[in-house]
């Protein structure tokens, strides 16, 4: 398409300034045809809508762009649960490896160039901002891109003409079902993406059940996933693949697997490795880390240092050794896990954290690791679920709570245009023989109630909202962050 004449790109009628060529996107052709007619008003002097205008928005924001992205290697990150964490020691190994070369980082965290922030977003950014962030990437001397890939963003073609170096591929299970209806269309979608042409290299969980699809290695040509329909999806998804650039990695090829008060020892592909992060799911993002930077030419030594020297990540299985009220200390964990297997995952390492009456983080990880066998403690959680989000997760996320938690509050969690009481129901309907629970719709009155009621020992398990600075009610984000409450619990009971 000739964009000449063409100075912005926008998909909001609104914000449509003199010489805007404006994408037309929402289906209802009445409102379609108003965001029109307000978008020539204000000055735009193209419009696209109709089929494919998302594929078309796509393309046309690389080329506005100068096709920025073709200059970077870009590794895209898919999966239901692992993706920040991952992509961050994607981030932190390239780092290491070579300090004087910025790396950018582009997920739900937002969008970064080392540890300066350039902006926020979805998990992929639209794809007129995600173009612009690869041309002030590649303009400040970036070289290595890691992207978050979501399943709305393959869906919505947001990825489209944009190759990448490596794809990695963490787990696929239930998420998202409020808009894919099933997880079968959801699952095919992700794998679907990691069979187009435009993936140079592939990583793969093999220990999820979407490793079957990928026992030959990767795809010999082909094309991009376009025309995100149903039936496109699924027999994009049922293509075999051909040729040798296809690693798997599982959580057995950690042997002597030891966690510590660093985090874990255990010798994998002819290593011995040391990670500065706690839990078994952060070996296993820790093992497909490795394997993609081996894929990108990254020195085993550089990814050893990487993986000791590994900061945590906001909102990640983040913990805070405080004082109980009753005397001892107690930790409290704040971790982003909102799904059935990342709520699963989350509470089991509570669980394995509370074997013992520990007086802290490092001691329980003792426990873990047999250097002590202590008493034991409890698993104490506070949960809710999003509103207008996949309604059929709640009681099953109701379940694993109630089989691993011993104390749960049920609050809430973005409930946005639902009734935050009608949630909690729903959750309360999958529990089954539930321990000793309560409900307190305030989120903040939530936390604050169950980290009074710690005894030392236990294990608070915030989780839902890790790092989002927000809580979402009826279309209204006000500011909120579950690490602020716990500072005020700190503070309240006059101790740092």
């Amino acid at each position: 398409m000739n964009l000449n004449g063409v100075f912005s790109l926008t998909h909001n009628s609104k914000n449509v300034l003199r010489g805007a060529l404006f994408f037309a996107l929402i289906r209802d052709r009445k409102l379609r045809r108003a965001h029109i007619k307000e978008a020539l008003k204000n000055g735009a002097v193209k419009v696209i809508s109709g089929s494919g205008a998302r594929r078309k928005m796509a393309l046309i924001a690389k080329k506005f762009y100068f096709s920025a992205c073709d200059d970077l290697k870009i590794i895209a990150v898919v999966g239901t649960n692992g993706k920040t964490t991952t992509a961050h020691i994607i981030k932190h190994i390239l780092k290491t490896a070579n300090p004087s070369q910025r790396v950018g980082i582009i997920g739900t965290l937002g969008i970064f160039v080392d540890d300066v922030k350039l902006g926020e977003g979805m998990t992929t950014p639209d794809p007129i901002e995600l173009h612009r962030a690869f041309f002030e990437m590649r303009g400040m001397g970036v070289k290595f891109v890691v992207i978050e890939v979501s399943a709305h963003a393959i869906w919505f073609e947001k990825i489209a003409g944009i190759k990448f170096e490596v794809a990695m591929l963490t787990n696929i299970t239930q998420d998202h079902l409020d808009f894919f209806k099933t997880f079968e269309v959801y699952r095919e979608t992700k794998i679907g993406f990691l069979k187009s042409g435009q993936i140079k290299n592939l990583v793969i969980n093999a220990d999820d059940p979407a490793a079957e699809e990928f026992d030959g290695a990767r795809l010999e040509g082909g094309g991009e996933l376009n025309e995100p329909t149903q039936k496109r999806v699924q027999n994009q998804a049922r293509r075999r693949i051909k040729g040798d650039n296809l690693s798997f990695y599982s959580g057995s090829d950690a042997q002597k697997l030891k966690l510590s008060a660093r985090g874990s020892t255990f010798s994998a592909y002819g290593l011995k490795i040391s990670l500065n992060l706690p839990a078994k799911f952060n070996v296993m993002n820790a093992l497909g880390a490795l394997r993609v930077c081996r894929l990108l030419g990254i020195a085993d030594k550089d990814i050893l240092t990487a993986l000791k020297t590994m900061p945590s990540v906001a909102g990640r299985m983040n913990s805070y050794n405080l004082t109980a009220k009753g005397g001892g200390k107690f930790t409290a964990v704040i971790d982003y896990a909102h799904t059935p297997d990342g709520l699963e995952k989350l509470l089991t390492t509570a669980r394995e954290l509370a074997r013992g009456d520990t007086t802290d983080l490092k001691t329980a990880l003792e426990i873990v690791s047999g250097k002590r066998n202590l008493g034991g403690a409890r698993v104490i959680c506070v949960f809710g679920c999003g509103g207008d989000r996949d309604k059929e997760k709640r009681p099953i996320m109701g379940k694993i709570a109630s089989e691993l938690a011993d104390y749960i509050v049920l609050t809430s969690d973005n409930p946005r245009f639902e009734e935050p009481t009608e949630i909690i129901a729903q959750i309360e309907r999958g529990m089954i023989d539930p321990p000793r629970y309560k409900i307190i719709v305030d989120r903040r009155e939530a936390i604050l109630f169950m980290l009074g009621e710690a005894n030392a020992g236990d294990i608070v398990v915030i989780a839902g909202k890790g790092a989002e600075n927000y809580i979402d009610i009826k279309g209204v984000r006000y500011p909120f962050t579950d690490e602020k409450i716990v500072f005020d619990f700190m503070n309240e009971n006059n101790y740092k």
